[in-house]
C-alpha cells in the first residue's frame, strides 16, 4: 500500500470527510477511464465483482485491476469471503487481510480490531489447519472518536 497521501478517494457509497466533504462514488464503468493516484475502497464487493458472474468480468475491468500499482491507486475489496470474488481478481491480489472485532457481550462497542494478512488466498484458507503462516498480525485498539461510527 503506498504511504503518501492519495489525490482521489473513491467508496460504492457516499462518505463523508470533515475537511474534503464527500468521497467521488466508485461505478464500475469507472475501470474504463484513466483513473491515478487514488484510493479505491468497495464494501461488499461480491456485488459488483461476484465470483459466480465470470462472464460479465470486462477486459477492461481486468487492465485496470491488473496495473492499478502502475496508477499509483490503492484498492481495497471488502467481502465476507475472498471466494466471493471473481478468481482474475484473487489471482493478482497482493494481500488477503482478516479482520477480527474483539469485544466482550456486554459492551456496546469492540475493545480492539485484530488484523491477520496473508500472501495468497491458500494460506486464508489453511489458516486453522496448519502452523500459523500469516504474514503479520497486529492489533488496532479502537480509539474514542471511532465508537460514534458503530
Amino acid at each position: 500500500m503506498g504511504r503518501d497521501r492519495k489525490k482521489h478517494y473513491f467508496t460504492n457509497f457516499p462518505v463523508e470527510h470533515p475537511k474534503k466533504g464527500f468521497t467521488n462514488v466508485w461505478k464500475s464503468e469507472l475501470a474504463k477511464q484513466n483513473i491515478t493516484d487514488s484510493m479505491i475502497v468497495i464494501d461488499e464487493a461480491y456485488r459488483n465483482y461476484n465470483s459466480r458472474d465470470y462472464k460479465t468480468f470486462q477486459k477492461d475491468e481486468h487492465t485496470f485491476f491488473a496495473t492499478n500499482r502502475h496508477l499509483n491507486n490503492d484498492i481495497f475489496l471488502i467481502a465476507h469471503n475472498p471466494a466471493r470474488i471473481d478468481v482474475v481478481i484473487r489471482e493478482i491480489t497482493e494481500e488477503f487481510i482478516l479482520m477480527h472485532c474483539h469485544k466482550l457481550p456486554f459492551l456496546r462497542w469492540p475493545l480492539w480490531f485484530s488484523a491477520d494478512v496473508f500472501l495468497d488466498e491458500l494460506a486464508v484458507a489453511q489458516r486453522y489447519t496448519s502452523p500459523p503462516c500469516d504474514l503479520l498480525r497486529r492489533t488496532l485498539p479502537l480509539q474514542p472518536h471511532s465508537r460514534q461510527s458503530l
